[in-house]
């Protein structure tokens, strides 16, 4: 019997859920297995993994074992040109095994504090240290911030995963956009980022940019109302079921690899090119209902989220019974 998770929708933001939805699109359709084959290269091509140095030495990453269960760190990044920013605002660990075909995937609070065991690292928010490393040296960024929260969750991860709101944008786009009864004016404006929201009450269809700013809407400066992080959290799930309606769908199985193709643009992983088909052929055909979605809360201390105890060790225990770990 699975065990019983707390799954909480608190933590699902904007990014989560673009990436948690590729992740299980792919991860359950074993039909496409023969399609993924035929496909090879060819699906993952535009994604951009962490390559060679300047000394033409390969950046260290945990080489990925497709057979044995896994656990991967996604992140969804705020990059902005507008503004040069590289928040790691969405940050999820992904437990996968292929034998039991099930996963677990722990969202973490972007702001909940980290106090790293490296004397060198000052305690900070957690979406503060992928950004760190990727300035210090962008090639070592993915296996620093990995140590980090593998020491956190006392799990090893074996590789990381970005996506940014571009590729959000492109996959509700590819999809045909999403159908969503508004229920009040939203309108918020940041000239400093380039966030401008302005969506009117009433049933509509909304293309990549206007979803965007449906599920990110929070507050105003322009007179309409505000809404609570219930109802944010509701309209995101809203978007999530029609996204998870439109891939699985006969037409979405079809545009499965065009949707891998736009997104990955957006998307940059340490996994090696020439695993990442291997990847996506043995983890396809995991069951949606058998994914535990923890979402970890805490309690709000300005500046930070503080998690307790009991939270942090819900989430090592279920990654580790995820991975046959005693």
């Amino acid at each position: 019997m699975r065990r019983a998770a707390r799954r909480s929708s608190k933590t699902r933001k904007a990014l989560w859920i673009i990436l948690t939805t590729l992740l299980i699109a792919v991860m359950g359709m074993g039909s496409w297995a023969g399609y993924l084959y035929y496909k090879g290269n060819e699906l993952v091509g535009k994604i951009s993994t962490v390559g060679p140095d300047e000394s033409g030495k390969e950046v260290t990453t945990t080489a990925v074992e497709p057979a044995k269960p896994i656990t991967l760190l996604l992140m969804g990044i705020d990059f902005r040109k507008e503004t040069g920013s590289l928040n790691s605002d969405v940050i999820m660990v992904a437990s996968l095994n292929p034998e039991t075909k099930s996963a677990t995937i722990v969202s973490l609070p972007r702001d909940f504090q980290m106090k790293p065991k490296d004397r060198n690292l000052q305690s900070r928010k957690a979406n503060y240290y992928y950004p760190h490393f990727y300035l210090q040296d962008k090639l070592t960024a993915f296996s620093n911030t990995k140590k980090l929260f593998s020491e956190f969750l006392q799990v090893p991860i074996d590789a990381a995963v970005t996506i940014d709101f571009d590729g959000f944008r492109k996959v509700i786009d590819e999809l045909g956009g999403v159908d969503v009864n508004v229920s009040m004016d939203m309108r918020y404006v940041d000239e400093e980022d380039g966030t401008n929201i302005n969506l009117k009450k009433g049933q509509q269809k909304l293309n990549g940019k206007q979803a965007l700013d449906y599920v990110r809407y929070r507050k105003s400066n322009m007179g309409t109302d505000g809404t609570t992080d219930y109802d944010r959290n509701m309209r995101q799930q809203e978007v999530i079921h029609q996204v998870m309606e439109k891939v699985m769908s006969l037409g979405g199985v079809m545009k499965l690899g065009q949707l891998m193709d736009v997104a990955g643009d957006s998307i940059r992983t340490d996994i090696p090119g020439k695993q990442l088909m291997g990847f996506f052929q043995k983890y396809i055909g995991i069951d949606r209902s058998q994914i535990d979605f923890i979402g970890l809360e805490g309690e709000w201390e300005s500046p930070f989220i503080i998690l307790t105890q009991e939270e942090i060790d819900l989430a090592r225990l279920s990654l580790k019974t995820e991975l046959q770990i005693p």
